[in-house]
């Protein structure tokens, strides 16, 4: 079943994103002789057949999706690099199929492959806007000088991705994009990543997805894809913190460190020191079992959490 583009959860009207519906494409397959090579644990992968007719719910598709993020967050040399972007563009790529059949999580991995720019904006989407792009150039006859290796398969290109192909050709294209983009301004595409982020975290926010509660109140509070609101960013970070009690320590953890922020600098709340202590101890119990169990890369959470804990303490006995 794919996610209409307007239905409703707890009584509330929720909207899917406009950037996912209603032209994904279903990804019939993907193979790395295509040019998007796959890796997991340090392996390229041979998987020449995801089929999305076998993958009704799209649970398949965030599965595999999770499991290229988590596979391209452990390559961090610079050797390194493509394999780990090849990684984040087949998770962005998966977490997209997840979330237009419906596995709706998917939406909070599709924030954090926007609101970091994993792709390095070799995004999917990007890529789509480009292939249109192209594709209306052609159909026009004005297809650019550095569109022309392309001329001869403009159709044949289009009626893949149509199809749902990863085609050879629309694989270059998806690698070359960034290069090619009439506007390639680094701020347009900021502010375009910035916007995909902001509603997909916003759906899974209203869907009541506690990490994505939080990183959408992060988005108010920069004002990234949104005006700057630090009233809204506040709620956001308490209902993440309410909701997130009966999940992992990571996720209460994490909200607790943004409401003790949120409290030190009277941001969408009245300052307040003793507030921010108590959820500064919280943040750094939860963090700190959650960097024990392996999730190294909330150390630095962690350590300014703990941070605060001293500051806070310093405010509060007037040492200075």
């Amino acid at each position: 079943m794919k996610n209409s583009q307007v239905f409703k959860y707890s009584g509330k009207i929720i909207k899917t994103p406009d950037f996912l519906v209603p032209w994904i494409p279903e990804i019939k397959f993907i193979d790395p002789k295509f040019g998007l090579p796959l890796y997991l644990n340090g392996q390229k992968i041979e998987m020449t057949q995801y089929n999305s007719s076998q993958d009704e719910y799209g649970q398949d598709g965030a599965r595999t999706g999770g499991q290229f993020y988590t596979e391209a967050m452990r390559h961090t040399d610079e050797s390194e690099h493509e394999l780990r972007l090849s990684c984040f563009q087949a998770a962005e790529i998966f977490y997209l199929q997840g979330a237009y059949f419906g596995t709706n999580w998917c939406f909070e991995g599709l924030g954090y492959i926007y609101s970091y720019n994993r792709c390095e904006s070799r995004n999917l989407i990007r890529t789509i806007d480009y292939l249109n792009c192209m594709y209306n150039n052609w159909k026009a006859g004005n297809l650019m000088e550095h569109l022309l290796p392309y001329e001869a398969k403009a159709q044949y290109i289009y009626d893949q991705f149509k199809a749902g192909n990863i085609c050879v050709e629309l694989a270059e294209i998806m690698q070359d994009a960034p290069n090619h983009f009439i506007d390639v301004d680094p701020e347009k595409i900021k502010e375009d990543t910035n916007k995909w982020a902001f509603a997909a975290y916003e759906f899974a926010a209203g869907l009541g997805y506690p990490e994505s509660c939080y990183k959408l109140g992060d988005m108010y509070k920069n004002g990234r894809g949104c005006e700057r609101d630090y009233d809204k960013a506040f709620q956001l970070y308490k209902k993440s913190y309410e909701i997130s009690k009966s999940y992992e320590e990571v996720l209460w953890g994490s909200a607790a460190f943004r409401l003790a922020m949120a409290y030190e600098n009277g941001q969408g709340c009245k300052q307040n020191f003793a507030k921010a202590l108590e959820y500064y101890e919280i943040a750094s119990t939860g963090l700190e079992i959650a960097v024990d169990s392996g999730e190294w890369f909330y150390k630095k959470v962690l350590r300014d959490a703990q941070e605060g804990v001293l500051r806070c303490k310093q405010e509060l006995a007037g040492n200075y």
